[in-house]
């Protein structure tokens, strides 16, 4: 289970924050990051391919997110087959 979520304006500048959690044999650890400038979904899929590049065998079977289509779209084109809770 990979979970994304993104925080708005809670800080001075107006950019999507993104954390990926992931769960562990404990409980959920954020295992990745990223900011982008706008939140579309080429922006976020680029960010999820570089932290996917750096992680080969990193493919979770389930990812949930916000209802926000442009999250959706990138894990389902970095992640094929991934099922999005």
């Amino acid at each position: 289970m990979c979970l994304q979520d993104a925080t708005y304006k809670t800080t001075r500048y107006s950019l999507p924050l993104f954390f990926l959690v992931v769960g562990t044999n404990v409980d959920y650890q954020v295992a990745g990051s990223f900011v982008v400038q706008n939140e579309t979904s080429h922006c976020i899929k680029e960010a999820l391919q570089l932290l996917q590049n750096e992680n080969p065998g990193w493919n979770p079977k389930n990812c949930m997110t916000d209802n926000c289509e442009q999250e959706i779209t990138a894990l389902e084109d970095i992640f094929p087959g991934t099922i999005e809770l």
